[in-house]
């Protein structure tokens, strides 16, 4: 059966940084959400977990992991980006818990080695939700990792068509903690630049060494990954407009 990856949440944005060159637009109106991408159902085995953990307080300040998944933005509904967020697991047999921060990032040009360019990011309070779905770590085995939903309402932004990476990071601000995004096989994707097995890997603070600096994770930890990533949108402000004016023009009609 497939999923709705919609999900209703009060907006709680402590910070967002958008670069204009890519963007086509900016507004905080809100709407109805609709899916515009999203990399699949998250899968039943994932051999190498990726950190995905943003740490707010303690030591070293500012150190985080970031597992990055390539998408083909298209807007071809036309809308803006509204929602991001993704599935995790604790990896540990007991679902996570906890998560007050999220951070995300959305690049373009990246590579191995190569960061890219920086096109929006932003940092807020997300909602988490329990899933049905489960993960392992020991193939043949049945998935015994609870996997929660992670949802991150943005200030509504217009993303231009074009090729990007994705990562969103949670942890708990208060006692450093986070999860590991789970990948998926691309069950019930939507979108294009699905399963195709490329992602990016980086955990540190941009200031120490490490060996995981946009690392590729094929080559880095084995088996290729992609990611459990999603993005829904809502109309732009002039189409909503037109939207409720025909609805109200057919009401009229309908009354005459």
């Amino acid at each position: 059966m497939k999923r709705s990856i919609f999900a209703s949440s009060a907006k709680a944005i402590s910070a967002v940084t958008v670069t204009a060159g890519a963007l086509l637009g900016l507004s905080l109106g809100a709407s109805t959400a609709r899916a515009d991408w999203y990399g699949g159902d998250p899968a039943a085995f994932m051999a190498v977990p990726l950190a995905a953990f943003h740490w707010a307080t303690g030591a070293p300040p500012g150190y985080q992991a970031f597992a990055y998944d390539n998408f083909v933005w298209t807007n071809a509904g036309g809308g803006m980006v509204s929602t991001l967020g993704g599935y995790y697991s604790s990896f540990a047999g007991v679902p996570i818990t906890g998560v007050t921060v999220a951070s995300w990032q959305i690049r373009t040009g990246m590579s191995p080695g190569v960061a890219g360019t920086l096109v929006a990011s932003g940092i807020g309070a997300p909602v988490t939700s329990s899933t049905p779905f489960m993960v392992g770590q020991v193939p043949g085995n049945p998935p015994n990792h609870p996997i929660v939903r992670v949802d991150l309402d943005v200030p509504d932004f217009a993303l231009a068509p074009g090729n990007y990476w994705l990562a969103v990071s949670i942890g708990d601000a208060g006692v450093n903690s986070g999860g590991f995004v789970v990948g998926t096989t691309g069950a019930n994707s939507i979108g294009t630049g699905i399963n195709d097995g490329q992602s990016i890997y980086f955990q540190g603070d941009n200031v120490s060494p490490n060996p995981w600096n946009y690392a590729d994770v094929a080559a880095a930890f084995g088996p290729q990954t992609d990611l459990a990533y999603f993005i829904t949108e809502v109309p732009t402000p002039g189409a909503a407009a037109v939207l409720a004016l025909g609805g109200l023009v057919a009401m009229r009609r309908r009354r005459a």
